[in-house]
């Protein structure tokens, strides 16, 4: 599993937003880690996308996690096996 992180600028605004992205190594596709810096981790998502994993999932439901980076460490070293 990977973590990015994606800036992107909005011109009408001025504004510079960032988000976290995260991808399984077998997918060819990313998901959408945060929901934003004041509403945190996007549980559900994350929560449906790690049905390979029930130990993270418990985790994620806890939350356990703050930043997505956590979410994806914890993945490699004890999820990728199972």
């Amino acid at each position: 599993m990977s973590h990015y992180y994606l800036d992107f600028y909005d011109e009408y605004n001025n504004n510079l937003w960032s988000c976290d992205l995260i991808k399984k190594t077998e997918d060819d596709f990313f998901i959408r880690a945060d929901a934003g810096p004041l509403f945190g981790l996007k549980s559900k998502a994350l929560i449906s996308y790690f049905s390979d994993c029930p130990d993270i999932q418990k985790k994620i439901e806890q939350n356990y996690f703050k930043y997505a980076f956590e979410i994806v460490d914890y993945y490699n070293k004890n999820c990728v096996n199972e």
